[in-house]
């Protein structure tokens, strides 16, 4: 079999993405494990920002 390849997404609400992702915590943890998010407006549920991880 071959190798795996994947690529991680998030789906996170505005409201927490404003809250806690930008704290460097969050920060250093979506690059360590390569996670690309989405920002979710809390209201209509639609897309608001693709945020890819940079390494990837």
């Amino acid at each position: 079999m071959g190798g795996c390849f994947r690529i991680l997404i998030d789906a996170v609400p505005n409201t927490i993405y404003q809250q806690h992702f930008s704290n460097p915590f969050f920060q250093d943890s979506l690059k360590e494990n390569q996670i690309n998010l989405l920002i979710v407006n809390d209201i209509t549920h639609e897309v608001d920002r693709w945020i890819p991880n940079p390494e990837s």
